[in-house]
């Protein structure tokens, strides 16, 4: 019993938390917030999806910042405003 409250306490605590995060937009120069009401976000493709996630990458153009000759490798948590969509097919 004690177990499971103390597991309850946990997750609201961790929704919490990930409701606080602050993510912007991974394009460079770009200012967007997920905080902007009118921006809408997007995440890069998985690698189960190679070729969008591909298109996507060039079109994103970002250097590895260790290494600007390899191009950058997005994490999970990488997300892209819809400012930079001409329609809306993702």
């Amino acid at each position: 019993m004690f177990r499971l409250r103390t597991w309850g306490i946990v997750v609201t605590f961790l929704f919490f938390l990930t409701s606080l995060m602050v993510h912007s937009c991974c394009v460079i120069g770009c200012t967007a917030r997920w905080s902007d009401n009118d921006k809408g976000f997007f995440r890069i493709p998985s690698e189960k999806e190679p070729e969008k996630r591909q298109r996507w990458l060039q079109s994103i153009r970002r250097a590895d910042p260790n290494d600007r000759s390899r191009s950058w490798t997005p994490s999970s948590g990488d997300r892209v405003c819809k400012a930079h969509f001409l329609t809306g097919n993702c």
